[in-house]
């Protein structure tokens, strides 16, 4: 299966402010459910996030088995709930077999950074407005370079325009 990152941005890259989300489009958390739950074999996707995006979630996600990523070794959630200490222990224990699921990276900002370079494709939802407060921004410009757009569909909410835009990896080609 795949490694697939999920993001919605503003026109200024922003994600969030203070833990919480800088947009709340009803449609778009719907695609985000669609997007992540089980897949097409009805098996549950894997969800990574940070401690802070995990935390700033208002309840568990059903239909996918979450793994939280914090530096606190201490660091003690729900049992249902991985906790990981290592960006490169979840990936190449992902990578290690044959998976039936996909990993689907959630944020925050340190995370997106972090795993850049291991996804396949990202889910972006590009929302026409700038946020009054942001603090947590998507690595827009370093994604663009290393992905290309596959599909883009324009929508609107509450007057609010915003596009899906899929991007998947370039291909190297070697001579």
């Amino acid at each position: 299966m795949s490694i697939n990152m999920i993001v919605a941005i503003d026109e200024s890259y922003a994600i969030g402010y203070k833990g919480n989300l800088i947009y709340r489009l009803k449609k778009d958390l719907k695609r985000f459910r669609e997007l992540t739950s089980k897949n097409d074999y009805g098996l549950k996707n894997y969800i990574l996030s940070g401690r802070n995006t995990y935390e700033s979630l208002p309840k568990e996600l059903p239909d996918r088995k979450m793994v939280v990523l914090s530096s606190n070794k201490n660091y003690k959630v729900n049992k249902n709930i991985i906790v990981e200490h290592s960006l490169d222990k979840v990936i190449n224990h992902y990578l290690s077999g044959e998976q039936e699921k996909d990993l689907w990276i959630i944020g925050g900002e340190e995370i997106y950074k972090q795993s850049l370079d291991y996804v396949d494709k990202v889910y972006l939802t590009f929302i026409s407005s700038k946020a009054k407060k942001a603090d947590a921004y998507f690595p827009f410009l370093d994604m663009i370079k290393k992905f290309r757009i596959v599909d883009f569909e324009a929508d609107k909410e509450d007057g609010i325009d915003f596009a899906y835009i899929t991007f998947e990896r370039k291909k190297s080609i070697c001579v």
